[in-house]
């Protein structure tokens, strides 16, 4: 399965596909007029894969994958950015029984994180704008707030 996608995000992502699909390889949008944008349920949808492995919105830029719809967001195309769940990644955020948040480790941000720890940069830090997106201004704050005193504390 693809990047999980909030019912609510559904309608969004059908707006923004005819403004980003020009991004897309064509086996890409082939695969999008076979199997659909997305999969699942109510609930439980998730972006369509190709192979079990690339999103179907994923362009590429030599041997970089990048995401279509932020490139439609970032050139004025869209006025939605992506999933909540992309723009948060390497963090994953479950509901049951409570939200919780946990770190998705992948070999492909490997270099991600070199450079991040290279130029002390915190993964709050780095997802402050998806983190106050999905949860606040004031959730964000309160979080850095922990963060801080677990550091302090450790």
């Amino acid at each position: 399965r693809g990047a999980p996608l909030m019912d609510e995000e559904i309608p969004e992502l059908e707006r923004a596909f005819p403004a980003i699909a020009h991004y897309l390889p064509v086996r890409h949008l082939e695969a999008i007029q076979t199997s659909g944008m997305y999969e699942g349920e109510p609930g439980s949808w998730a972006t369509t894969c190709i192979d079990n492995k690339a999103c179907v919105f994923v362009y590429y830029e030599g041997d970089i994958a990048k995401c279509s719809l932020e490139k439609g967001y970032l050139n004025g195309e869209t006025t939605w950015r992506k999933p909540i769940s992309c723009h948060l990644f390497p963090i994953r955020v479950t509901s049951q029984p409570r939200t919780m948040l946990r770190y998705e480790t992948i070999e492909e941000c490997d270099a991600a994180v070199e450079r991040g720890e290279q130029e002390h940069i915190t993964l709050p830090d780095f997802l402050k704008e998806p983190l106050i997106r999905r949860f606040g201004e004031e959730w964000y704050n309160e979080f850095i707030e922990v963060c801080n005193e677990h550091k302090r504390i450790s």
